[in-house]
């Protein structure tokens, strides 16, 4: 269309009703063809936005089923959470009855700590797990009656890991309860969900998987703990060398 119009305007000749006409169609030619393109950027536009708004409006309803599911999850985690704390604290009080008895009986010191001596009668520890010297006490002044620390060892390491234990299922409890608060709020996404499922997952005692179904077991991985491994080094701190091992087997006392 310049073209045209540039050529007679370096022309002294006046155009033709002919060659006007072309111009003009030109010019409608170029105009229609402006406004088509014009159309079909708009029409690409709304497709666009009504695309991402389909999406969104999709990634919200997979979102509220997800977080009601997740819920519903919750529930069982606390429910087995505070079946394992009431296992817990049946088999707590079943220890302290038994080192009870044992302490009942045992050798008393001027400072009111009790202690036994090992089998062999070479060694006495405390009631604590200390192993105290001859200077403090004479093995041979303890009645051979009394109880040995080979009796009483096995009940103060147990005691030990299921203090722990319960530590545990508390901090568990706490993570749930933080857990559905945080997958309460409206900001909260799919990606947190998922993130915060696997986290609570990996973190879970054994003690509270065992009353789960079934289907909800969760998968064993390379950093995932037993009970004893993880309450280890508590023990450790309470199993002098006394000929015996850290994770001798409880037997309860009748």
């Amino acid at each position: 269309m310049h073209l045209a119009v540039n050529h007679f305007r370096g022309s002294s000749r006046k155009p033709t009703s002919a060659e006007l006409a072309e111009v003009q169609r030109l010019k409608w030619f170029i105009a229609a063809k402006d406004e088509q393109e014009r159309k079909e950027k708009q029409e690409e536009r709304a497709e666009k936005t009504d695309l991402d708004l389909a999406t969104a409006v999709e990634m919200t309803i997979a979102a509220e089923v997800q977080i009601e599911a997740f819920h519903e999850k919750l529930d069982k985690y606390d429910e087995a959470t505070v079946r394992a704390l009431m296992e817990n604290q049946e088999a707590l009080e079943l220890v302290r009855e038994q080192m009870g008895r044992l302490l009942d009986r045992a050798h008393v010191l001027e400072d009111g700590r009790r202690v036994f001596k090992t089998e062999d009668g070479l060694r006495v520890f405390d009631e604590f797990g200390t192993e105290l010297d001859r200077e403090t006490i004479d093995p041979n002044t303890i009645d051979d009656n009394a109880p040995r620390w080979e009796a009483y060892q096995p009940l103060m390491l147990e005691e030990a890991r299921l203090e722990a234990q319960r530590e545990s299922l508390i901090e568990f409890q706490s993570k749930l309860d933080d857990a559905r608060e945080r997958s309460s709020q409206e900001d909260f996404t799919v990606e947190e969900l998922e993130s915060l499922e696997a986290e609570l997952e990996a973190d879970m005692p054994p003690s509270v998987a065992q009353f789960l179904p079934a289907d909800m077991q969760p998968a064993a991985t390379p950093t995932m703990k037993s009970d004893y491994e993880a309450v280890a080094p508590k023990i450790a701190d309470l199993a002098p060398q006394a000929g015996m091992s850290q994770a001798a087997a409880f037997t309860p006392i009748n």
